[in-house]
């Protein structure tokens, strides 16, 4: 793993986490997509989970401040990959349509080419993961068996479990998740209750370790 995928790999999985992202939504968000403000950021993510008429959702994260901030992540690792927004974004915000001259926000990077002009598929968004989470096993922070079962799916998993364990309202996770139905938000609660030894746990015991 080089710096540079190192770098977006923590924050593919901090949004992941955040944002409830499947690994589908990060070859789609573009630089233009993600605007900062003093107090936060509002992200732009198309198509919504099951939503076949094209709607948006635009998720806002908080200024947190710290290591693990995502706002400040993001401007961190934008930063440091020279991501910016084109002097001649067509970008309408909340709206589907891509920008013909913005960026992707996470390009595909090679170990010996850089960054790429097109975005990172949802395979390597799920091998970063998994990278990540087998450096936690070589520190000795989880198991090797634990972070093996870890994919795209469990950010979003992980995420709503944590949120739904500090009591946030189910009609805020469903609007921040983008679930037309409540009854595909319970689908991810139920996983809570049901499967205690599995993944949604283990990313809740390993993001708790990383904050500490």
């Amino acid at each position: 793993m080089t710096i540079q995928q190192w770098r977006q790999g923590a924050l593919i999985l901090l949004f992941g986490w955040e944002l409830f992202n499947r690994p589908e939504d990060f070859n789609e968000l573009q630089v233009c997509d993600i605007e900062v403000d003093a107090e936060g950021m509002d992200v732009t993510i198309r198509y919504a989970k099951n939503d076949v008429r094209g709607l948006t959702r635009t998720p806002r994260l908080a200024r947190a401040g710290g290591n693990l901030c995502p706002v400040g992540m993001w401007e961190r690792y934008s930063r440091l990959e020279g991501l910016t927004r084109s002097s001649g974004c067509e970008k309408v915000k909340g709206e589907p349509q891509r920008c013909r001259l913005c960026k992707p926000a996470f390009p595909a990077m090679w170990k010996f080419g850089g960054q790429q002009q097109h975005p990172i598929r949802a395979a390597s968004v799920t091998l970063r993961v998994k990278e990540l989470f087998m450096g936690l096993a070589v520190r000795g922070l989880m198991s090797v068996a634990e972070a093996k079962e870890f994919c795209g799916k469990s950010m979003r998993c992980g995420g709503v479990s944590a949120a739904a364990a500090l009591a946030v309202r189910e009609g805020v996770l469903q609007g921040h998740g983008g679930w037309l139905q409540r009854q595909s938000l319970r689908h991810y609660d139920l996983m809570k209750e049901s499967e205690r030894s599995g993944v949604s746990q283990a990313l809740n015991r390993a993001m708790s370790t990383a904050r500490q």
